[in-house]
């Protein structure tokens, strides 16, 4: 189960909640291989 902390509400849109949900899990996991891209080239 994910938890997320948020800050304000998200603006009103032509999106379903669960497409939502869909896409911010989808930035989730884009921001997580650019971390460890930066990671790698930091370390190297």
């Amino acid at each position: 189960m994910d938890i997320y902390l948020l800050y304000h509400e998200i603006e009103a849109i032509d999106m379903f909640s669960l497409e939502d949900v869909v896409r911010c899990d989808e930035d989730g996991l884009s921001l997580e291989k650019e971390f460890e891209l930066l990671v790698e080239q930091v370390c190297i």
